[in-house]
């Protein structure tokens, strides 16, 4: 997926509207797991997520066509971190960072640059044995 949401986190960027809305739109139709070895209520969990994931579209096409959030985030980059609550803040290292990172690239069907970073998937992840 060039130009996508995944492409701008591998960079370090924020995405515009278009590469959230095919984001999205990937991510709609391409379920993470076999939908045909579902029961029921999993299917019906595929589809109001997917419900949902339409929904965040809609509300970037309208609520967001002027990239204001895009902005503010940019924007925010200029703000002294120093001046913002600390407490309750929990340290999180860099090589977590990248291995969350590369877990979201590998769901939207990007690989990390360095396939040494990629992560297993977690033997604790319910659909682990279809992965």
């Amino acid at each position: 997926m060039n130009n996508s949401c995944a492409t701008c986190a591998d960079s370090s960027r924020m995405p515009d509207n278009k590469q959230i809305d095919k984001t999205l739109e990937y991510a709609i139709g391409h379920s993470p797991v076999s939908i045909e070895k579902l029961s029921p209520e999993g299917k019906v969990l595929i589809d109001d997520t997917r419900d949902i994931l339409e929904t965040l579209r809609m509300i970037v096409k309208e609520k967001n066509a002027d990239e204001l959030f895009q902005n503010g985030v940019w924007a925010s980059y200029a703000g002294d971190p120093s001046r913002a609550r600390q407490d309750g803040v929990i340290p999180v290292s860099t090589d977590d960072v990248k291995k969350d990172a590369d877990q979201g690239l590998l769901y939207f069907g990007s690989a990390p640059a360095d396939e040494s970073r990629r992560a297993p998937p977690s033997p604790h992840h319910p659909f682990h044995h279809q992965l």
